[in-house]
């Protein structure tokens, strides 16, 4: 069951990526696939799942096949769970007095990767 949230993060993710690299917004996708710009906020998210028809009008859209927007999304999460796979043996032998601090300087860490990243919103060429 968690999979499935976590597998609609990273097809978005993909669609995300495809529509970055041919630095199009999320408006000018949303025009093209004929859904709106929320639709779109919302599947880049993870939020909603595309229907089929959608997702074959995305990947027409972004000249890829609907392989590629999947495969995509696996590595990512196959990426994930290969990651997670190694992290917990490491964290198996040792107390949870000892994970407390450790856990605490991951989310530390990825608050910073959080706040360093740009504004959501700005045009590449403000962020320069």
């Amino acid at each position: 069951m968690v999979a499935k949230p976590l597998l609609a993060a990273k097809l978005g993710s993909a669609v995300s990526s495809a529509r970055k690299a041919r630095s199009w917004s999320q408006d000018i996708l949303a025009e093209r696939v004929e859904v709106s710009k929320n639709h779109i906020g919302y599947i880049e998210r993870g939020e909603r799942e595309p229907s089929l028809e959608v997702a074959v009008r995305i990947a027409r859209v972004l000249g890829l096949s609907l392989d590629q927007i999947f495969l995509d999304a696996r590595r990512e999460l196959e990426a994930e769970k290969a990651f997670a796979s190694e992290a917990y043996p490491l964290f198996a032998g040792i107390s949870p007095e000892m994970r407390a601090p450790i856990l605490e300087m991951l989310k530390a860490a990825s608050q910073v990767r959080a706040a360093t990243k740009p504004p959501r919103g700005r045009k590449r060429a403000e962020r320069r």
